[in-house]
This record gives C-alpha cells, sequence and structure tokens, in this order.
C-alpha cells in the first residue's frame, strides 16, 4: 500500500460582512516547515531517524532536507529539494563526519536519474540527476578519498577513480555517456596493473591481468565473434587456452585446451534471460591428454538429461541415460573390447516424473516504487482576518509581519510571533488577534501518522 504525506491548505480571507470597499488584512502563506519524527520512512527497526523538510508556500518542496539520528540527534544526510528532487549539492555524514558528497542538476526527472541513498524503507526513494563531482570517503577516516566520480547529466564521463585506505590510486575507469569506453586500468597498486578495454560498453582488445608480483596470470582477446582466454602458470608459460565463440550472443560454443593445446572439453554454454549467470545446454565432451573421447553426456538447463557415455583410453566403458539429474533405465559396462559386462537397472523416467515433488512456484508481487515525496499537497487551515485598529495600524508601520503556527494535531497549535521588528507587547497583540482568526486546523498525516509542522505566513494589509 502506498504511503502518503498529506497536506491541505485553505485560507480563507474576508471583511466579516464588511462593505466591499473596506481594506481587509490577509494571511500569506510562505513556507511549511515539517518534522515527520522517527515513524516515517527512512525508519527501520534498529535506526530511528527524523526527517525534517520545508515546502514553499504552494506545498512543493523547496529547500533543505534534513535526516538525523534520533538517539544521537547527529545528522545523516543534508540535500537541498526542488519539486520532487535533489538539487545543487547533498552530503552523507558518519558521526558527525562527512563521508560523501554528491552534485545534482535543477532539472529533474529523465532516464539518466538515479535513485538515491538513503535507501528509504519500505519501497522509496530520493531522485537526483547527478552533474559534477561526487566524492565518497572512507567512514573510518573522513581524510582519505574513496572514490571520485564525475557526471554529465546524470551519466558518468571520463575517468573514474576508486583509491585504497591509504589514498593510493586503485582501479581507474574509463566511461563515454554513462557506459565503460577505451582502457580501464584495476589494481594499480600492484608492480602491473590489470587492464580492461571496452568499446561503447562492449568488451574490446586485450585484457591483461597480473598477479600481486607483477607476473602476467591471464590474457583475455575480446572481439564480438570470438573471446579467447589464456591464462599462464608461475614460469610464464601457457597453462590453458579457453575459447568462446559469440560472446555477446544468447548461446556459446566453449573450447578448452591444455598447455599443450590439446582439445581436453568441448560443450555448450546459454546465457540466463537476466544474463545474471549462464548454464550447460546440449552436448558436453571431455577429452584426454591424447586427445582423445573421455566423456560425453547431454544437458538441459544444466541438469544431465538424456544420453551419456564413458570411455577409458578412447574405448567405451558405460552408458546410459539420465534424466534431470538421475539415471534412467538400463546402464551397460563394457569391456576395452568392446563386449557387454554388465549390466545395472534404474527407474523409468514415468516413476522420476510421477515421484517428484510438485512445486509451485512463487507468485512475483510487482511493488511500485513510491518516491519521495508522494503526494503532497496542502494542509487545512481556514482563517477568517477582519481589520483590526491595532493591528491594521501595525501593518501600516510594519508592512508583512512575519508569523507562523506550530501544529501538533487539529487541537493542539500555538501561534508564533517573532517578528524583530516588533516589540515584545506588539508581538503579543498580533499572537491575540490570530488566535482568534483561527476557526479550522487539520494536522499534517504521514504514512498514516500524524506529523507536526510549522506554517509561516505573513500578514499583508491591503
Amino acid at each position: 500500500m502506498k504511503k502518503y504525506l498529506i497536506f491541505f491548505i485553505f485560507i480563507f480571507s474576508s471583511a466579516l460582512f464588511a462593505q466591499k470597499a473596506q481594506p481587509a488584512i490577509q494571511a500569506v502563506c510562505t513556507s511549511i516547515d515539517v518534522n515527520v519524527g522517527s515513524h516515517n520512512l527512512f525508519a527501520d527497526a534498529t535506526h530511528k531517524r527524523d526527517l525534517a523538510f520545508t515546502l514553499d508556500g504552494n506545498a512543493e518542496l523547496k529547500g533543505p532536507l534534513i535526516l538525523t539520528n534520533t538517539k544521537t540527534t547527529e545528522v545523516i544526510f543534508k540535500g537541498t529539494m526542488e519539486g520532487t528532487h535533489l538539487v545543487d549539492s547533498a552530503i552523507w555524514y558518519d558521526q558527525g563526519r562527512i563521508v560523501r558528497t554528491v552534485n545534482f542538476k535543477k532539472t529533474c526527472c529523465t532516464n539518466n536519474t538515479d535513485n538515491v541513498e538513503p535507501s528509504l524503507k519500505p519501497n522509496a526513494a530520493l531522485r537526483g540527476e547527478r552533474h559534477g563531482i561526487e566524492r565518497v570517503y572512507y567512514s573510518s577516516n573522513p581524510d582519505i578519498l574513496k572514490s571520485r566520480y564525475t557526471y554529465e547529466s546524470g551519466r558518468k564521463v571520463g575517468k573514474q577513480y576508486d583509491y585504497d585506505s591509504v589514498g593510493s590510486v586503485l582501479n581507474i575507469r574509463t566511461y563515454l555517456n554513462g557506459i565503460l569506453n577505451d582502457t580501464s586500468w584495476l589494481n594499480c597498486t600492484n608492480p602491473n596493473a590489470d587492464i580492461e578495454i571496452y568499446k561503447e560498453g562492449k568488451p574490446a582488445g586485450v585484457w591483461k591481468q597480473y598477479d600481486a608480483t607483477g607476473m602476467l596470470t591471464e590474457e583475455k582477446f575480446r572481439s564480438e565473434k570470438v573471446d579467447s582466454i589464456v591464462t599462464y602458470s608461475f614460469d610464464g608459460k601457457i597453462s590453458s587456452v579457453y575459447s568462446k565463440s559469440d560472446p555477446f550472443a544468447e548461446k556459446h560454443s566453449i573450447h578448452e585446451y591444455d598447455s599443450k593445446l590439446t582439445l581436453r572439453s568441448k560443450y555448450f554454454l546459454k546465457e540466463r534471460w537476466d544474463n545474471d549467470s549462464s548454464y550447460f545446454e546440449g552436448t558436453y565432451m571431455e577429452f584426454d591428454s591424447l586427445g582423445r573421447k573421455a566423456k560425453v553426456a547431454n544437458y538441459a538447463f544444466s541438469k544431465l538429461t538424456g544420453e551419456y557415455e564413458e570411455y577409458e583410453n578412447g574405448k567405451l566403458s558405460k552408458k546410459g541415460h539420465y534424466f534431470h539429474n538421475e539415471q534412467i533405465g538400463t546402464w551397460y559396462m563394457y569391456s576395452p573390447k568392446g563386449k557387454i559386462t554388465g549390466t545395472e537397472q534404474f527407474k523409468n523416467k514415468e516413476d522420476i516424473i510421477v515421484s517428484q515433488e510438485i512445486i509451485e512456484a512463487p507468485i512475483e508481487k510487482l511493488v511500485a516504487l513510491d518516491l519521495f515525496p508522494d503526494g503532497i499537497v496542502k494542509p487545512v487551515i481556514t482563517i477568517t482576518l477582519a481589520p483590526n485598529g491595532k493591528i491594521a495600524k501595525l501593518l501600516k508601520k510594519y508592512p508583512n509581519i512575519e508569523w507562523g503556527m506550530h501544529v501538533k494535531n487539529p487541537t493542539n497549535h500555538e501561534i508564533i510571533c517573532e517578528d524583530s521588528r516588533l516589540s515584545k507587547k506588539e508581538q503579543e497583540d498580533v499572537k491575540k488577534y490570530l488566535k482568534i482568526s483561527v476557526t479550522q486546523v487539520k494536522t499534517v498525516h504521514y504514512d498514516h501518522k500524524e506529523a507536526p509542522f510549522t506554517i509561516n505566513y505573513q500578514l499583508v494589509y491591503q
């Protein structure tokens, strides 16, 4: 269920049946300061947090948004809101120390706009379009930079730097319009940095990987038609070769070779729909050091299914069938001369199907991501303001007198007037006048709970 932060403001100004030409006093809303308290989407079971933000006179978010630790009162996050998104800069804190700074664009929201931590619970998020430098510091040592990233309109551009705990450059990745492009250097604190090359987000060229002593351990030859991986032993000689066809396709043919470049296995891999992993699909073959067949198997979704054979010295020694990783039917054992030397009986395929546990696929519920803020409208405060001789004189002397109302609930609200231009007595006169002018108050509701807020006004004499 979506959780809303709901405000209504309705201001009714009249002259209490006064003549049409009679001047009136109006209350103009300038801003609304909200302190949601610890029961909000930012809080979880172990970290109670206070959320405070400001709305302008049109109930649009405008200005600081501050998240503090309820117990320690330390600031956790401080940003600037414009409507529904972060603008300008934002700062993250840990025990009073700055651990992250980010710059944002004024405009929002495009496909390049990110959900920004701190994560809200349950499904809610702050949004902002990064533009400029983002710096992250080690929380254990806030003087040491952990990463420095550069953004343009929400996309990473140019060199992106990661640093180790002593401030040395660890990784340098190169981006163009938000995707990896050109050369990146990883593990730069080693004698030789690992090298990765991309072309518009796709691996390209020769990748190199080194160990902590600077020895080359692996080379990857990347192209759209084939990926080849050559691994090296400690003496610099080839240890193995791995070849993968059509690296960007759904299904790949894999060939693996030993140090003598003898084919040791070949099989097919298929990518999961989400590219999270791959699985065996189709015929799988293994070979001995002389290149003779050692095993032939068949897979479906990485499960042994179909004909299976084993060989010794290139000759068939065992043969049977699998179904979902279980041996089925009759299995045969053979002598080196190809004669049957024994059999073994297993379940039939039909028996396995019947005995298998029926597992109902879980129903995935699509949960909408509620952005913070969501559904903001003004709080209801009905005010009837009439001309008053004393107040009218004050307004002529001090135009746009500033005052406010702190609201805890509909029956508990306090008029505030601290305009520095007024004397204490004049401030009290204004408060008395306003107390009888407020006829109805409905408080803020956030996450189905009342939240205190302060609404700021100016008195205008017309």
